[in-house]
C-alpha cells in the first residue's frame, strides 16, 4: 500500500495543493490555522505527512522560535515543499511507523489529512499512532485534523454526493491523474467518524483524547497528549 501512494504522490506532487484548495473552496487553509489553536507552544515540533509542507509552515509563522521539522515518505512531495525557501522548516523523509526520531523528542506533533491513508486497517494505524506518541515529549500534544463521518445523515450523504461527484473527476482534471484521486476518494467514505477516531487513540495509548467537529462533522480535529 506504501509503494501504491507513493507512487499516486509522485504523480500528483506538483498540484497538490492547488487541488486541495479547489476541492474545498480554501477551507482546507482555514481548516488548518484552526487546529493550531490547539498547538500551545513547544520547542521541536513534528508535522509528520507533511506533503508540501503547507502545516509545516504555518506551524512556523505562529511559532518562529521554536524547530519545526516537515516528514514525509513521498520523495516528490518534500521537493516541492523545499521549492518555497526561506521558510525556516527543516524537512525530512520518514515513514510513520517508522519515525527515525529518538523517544521523547518532541512537544507536539501535527498529522493533516493523512491519516485516512495511514489507516491500511486498524492495526497499523494504532502502530503508527504508538510511534507518534513513542517520539513525543511526556505531556506533549498530538493534533489531527482529518475529514469524518458527519451524524447527521442528511449531511452525510450530501457529503457522500460531493465525493462521488467532485472530488473524483475534479481532482482527476486538475492533477491529470485520475487514479489517485480515485483512491484518495474512497479513503474519505471509508474513515471512522470523530467519536470512532478517538477510541483508536485511546488503544494507541494516548490520554485526554479530545476532538472538535468542523462544518457540521466533515471533518475534525483531534488533540491527545502523551
Amino acid at each position: 500500500m506504501n509503494l501504491l501512494l507513493k507512487s499516486f504522490y509522485e504523480r500528483i506532487s506538483r498540484r497538490y495543493e492547488l487541488v486541495n484548495h479547489v476541492l474545498t473552496l480554501g477551507a482546507d487553509i482555514l481548516w488548518r490555522k484552526r487546529a493550531l489553536r490547539f498547538l500551545d507552544g513547544g520547542a521541536v515540533i513534528l508535522d509528520l505527512c507533511t506533503g508540501t509542507g503547507d502545516m509545516a509552515r504555518l506551524i512556523k509563522k505562529k511559532l518562529p522560535g521554536a524547530k519545526v521539522i516537515g516528514a514525509d515518505f513521498s520523495l516528490p512531495m518534500l521537493l516541492k515543499a523545499k521549492e518555497k525557501r526561506g521558510d525556516g522548516v527543516n524537512w525530512a523523509g520518514s515513514y510513520a511507523q517508522y519515525l527515525p526520531f529518538s523517544d521523547n523528542t518532541f512537544d507536539a506533533v501535527t498529522v493533516t489529512f493523512a491519516a485516512r491513508n495511514l489507516k491500511v486497517n486498524e492495526q497499523v494505524l494504532i502502530e503508527c499512532f504508538k510511534e507518534i506518541r513513542r517520539v513525543l515529549k511526556p505531556g506533549g500534544v498530538f493534533i489531527n485534523l482529518e475529514t469524518s463521518q458527519p451524524a447527521n445523515r442528511l449531511l452525510r450523504w450530501l457529503f457522500s454526493m460531493y465525493i462521488k461527484v467532485l472530488i473524483k473527476p475534479v481532482g482527476g482534471v486538475i492533477s491529470g491523474y485520475s487514479p489517485a484521486y480515485q483512491y484518495l476518494a474512497s479513503t474519505i467514505s471509508r474513515f471512522y467518524s470523530a467519536p470512532e477516531l478517538a477510541e483508536v487513540m485511546r488503544h494507541a495509548g494516548f490520554k485526554e483524547v479530545d476532538y472538535q467537529p468542523v462544518w457540521g462533522g466533515i471533518a475534525a480535529i483531534h488533540q491527545a497528549r502523551k
